[in-house]
């Protein structure tokens, strides 16, 4: 079970670097990649959260509709400024739920 902690405490911090960089401005094609990396992070989140707690809980949905807003198939459009508020909501999300998750994984 460590081994799937760590794995999903990386891959939060992954989200959380893309997002971070996402409040900066690059060309558009990053920002198609961010949406990727964070949708899979999302769901590899939400599958995580599901197996550790065998039910549907508050992140899951959470993470759930993470997923769904950063989908490149079916994109938001938001507009720029709420994108970026977005993307800091996101981030601050798989922060904390990755620093609980390294409280949780010394234990």
């Amino acid at each position: 079970m460590g081994h799937f902690n760590r794995t999903d405490i990386f891959v939060k911090i992954i989200a959380v670097i893309f997002l971070f960089l996402s409040l900066f401005t690059f060309p558009i094609d990053f920002y198609k990649i961010v949406r990727i990396v964070v949708m899979a992070a999302a769901i590899y989140s939400a599958y995580f959260e599901y197996k550790q707690n065998n039910n549907i809980s508050p992140m899951l949905w959470v993470f759930g509709i993470i997923a769904i807003m950063f989908n490149p198939i079916i994109p938001f459009y938001i507009g720029k400024t709420l994108w970026k508020i977005t993307d800091l909501i996101a981030m601050v999300i798989f922060g904390l739920s990755a620093l609980i998750d390294v409280k949780t994984n010394k234990k």
